[in-house]
């Protein structure tokens, strides 16, 4: 779905300076190199400043996640 999004995008705005071609690309790799996370433009006068990306590693495959606890106390149980 990102990478769909990121070649509308490509085909959508074709950058007119060079600075903005740069941008883009960083944004197209911070998107394309990563599973989860988030990246981040700053704009300030209309101009692109910074450019932060956070990405998060997921530990636990999502089907092998366990269901939560009723009780309210933590189990020592070992996770498989």
């Amino acid at each position: 779905m990102i990478r769909t999004f990121v070649n509308k995008l490509d085909q959508r705005a074709k950058p007119k300076t060079p600075a903005a071609q740069l941008w883009l690309e960083i944004v197209q790799d911070r998107i394309g190199s990563m599973l989860f996370g988030e990246v981040e433009i700053v704009i300030q006068d209309s101009k692109v400043i910074q450019i932060d990306s956070t990405e998060r590693l997921r530990l636990d495959p999502p089907q092998q996640r366990q269901a939560p606890r009723t009780s309210g106390r933590p189990s020592l149980a070992p996770r498989r």
